[in-house]
C-alpha cells in the first residue's frame, strides 16, 4: 500500500467519524424521512469512491 492511499484511508475514514456525528444532529433535529435520505445518499456516493480508489490503487 503506497502513501496515496494510506492518505485516502485517513480521509475515507475520517469521513466516517464526521458523518455519523451529523447523522445524529439530522435524526434529532429533523424529521426521520431526512435522515434516511441522507444516509442513503452518502452510503451509495462513498460505496462507489471506494471502489474507484481501490481498483485505481492496486
Amino acid at each position: 500500500m503506497n502513501i496515496v492511499a494510506l492518505n485516502y484511508y485517513y480521509y475515507y475514514y475520517m469521513y466516517y467519524y464526521y458523518y455519523y456525528y451529523y447523522m445524529y444532529y439530522y435524526y434529532y433535529y429533523y424529521n426521520y424521512y431526512y435522515y434516511y435520505y441522507y444516509y442513503y445518499y452518502y452510503y451509495y456516493y462513498y460505496y462507489y469512491y471506494y471502489y474507484y480508489y481501490y481498483y485505481y490503487y492496486y
